[in-house]
């Protein structure tokens, strides 16, 4: 369920700074886009020295980013300034996830010929390759703790979702569902639950089990149409999705049960990969930009209810994948 794209140039990158914010008619984009600075209320003049203040770090999102003719990760404040290239070679690196605490990044990279999976400080350095196979790993998501990994793997044929601990040792399958593909695990912020994506009922459907494998319940059911990619909110009472059932797809949001269905970004343009921000408030994800065959994909951010959405990204001809925010 990966995408690769490798013929761009580094000349003529344009991160956006300040933002991009797309003209919203409702919860909804006009065909305009907006560049202007943002406006600045007038404050009025203080009557005393201000009592010190403590200015936390700006939220920070990871991503993937084909600008250096291969995908590289890296790292931008939340309104798309101050963009850090975390790797640098001449092989794929992608799928950047951050642990828990902040001080880790799981992702993927073919640095040994296939597709594994690493793990990095949150500067770039320490490299630690956790799986080693030739197989496919991919789509590393840490466990609340920090403790463990979950991922997908086609390593006994078939794509399945497996767990480690985060050394890489301590392997162990969660799905065996014969020549079934079952992939995009991610864990509830209490740990005790996994959602993943499906086609063991014949087309994409999004399921969630219990943290060893067992107990997997149906959530969405849309025959013929898919559903997949599936994120928690932080309190674990919903989970945003990509759907196919509106044309182009879009970003859903539903109960963690898969009740109460709900679009959210409503931008007239294919939609995935969505993010939540961990305060809950936002939700990061990509949208297709341009015209086939020559499009891209760009990282916007909007607000949980699908409001405000903002483009953080814009290159020509560059894709820009994976958002995750930085915990």
């Amino acid at each position: 369920m990966m995408e690769w794209k490798h013929s761009v140039s580094l000349v003529g990158r344009a991160l956006i700074g300040p933002i991009v914010a797309l003209g919203v008619i409702g919860c909804g984009l006009s065909t305009s886009m907006s560049t202007s600075e943002p406006v600045v209320e007038a404050t009025a003049e203080p009557t005393g020295a201000p009592s010190p203040t403590t200015t936390p770090n700006p939220p920070r999102i990871t991503f993937t980013s084909d600008i250096e003719n291969n995908s590289e990760i890296y790292v931008m404040d939340a309104d798309g300034s101050n963009v850090v290239q975390l790797t640098d070679n001449d092989v794929g690196d992608a799928s950047s996830v951050f642990s828990p605490d902040g001080a880790r990044i799981a992702f993927l990279s073919d640095r040994d010929g296939d597709w594994e999976i690493y793990v990095m400080d949150a500067d770039g350095s320490n490299v630690v390759q956790l799986t080693d196979n030739d197989a496919l790993d991919d789509h590393p998501a840490w466990s609340p703790d920090g403790a463990r990994i979950a991922f997908a793997s086609n390593r006994d044929g078939d794509t399945d979702v497996y767990v480690m601990d985060a050394d890489g040792s301590n392997v162990v399958q969660l799905t065996d569902t014969e020549e079934i593909a079952d992939t995009d695990p991610a864990w509830s912020p209490d740990g005790t639950r996994i959602a993943f994506s499906s086609k063991r009922d014949g087309a994409w459907e999004i399921y969630v089990m219990d943290a060893d494998g067992s107990n997997a319940v149906r959530l969405t059911e849309n025959e013929g149409i898919a559903d997949t990619g599936p994120a928690w909110s932080p309190d674990g009472a919903r989970i945003a999705f990509f759907s196919a059932r509106s044309d182009p797809g879009q970003i859903f949001v539903m109960d963690a049960d898969g009740s109460n269905v709900i679009p959210l970004a409503h931008t007239g343009e294919y939609c995935d990969e969505p993010a939540w921000s961990p305060d809950g408030t936002r939700i990061a994800f990509v949208m297709l930009a341009g015209e086939s065959p020559s499009y891209t994909r760009e990282i916007f951010v909007m607000d949980a209810d699908g409001c405000n959405v903002t483009r953080l990204t814009a290159a020509d001809d560059v894709w820009d994948y994976h958002p995750a925010w930085v915990p």
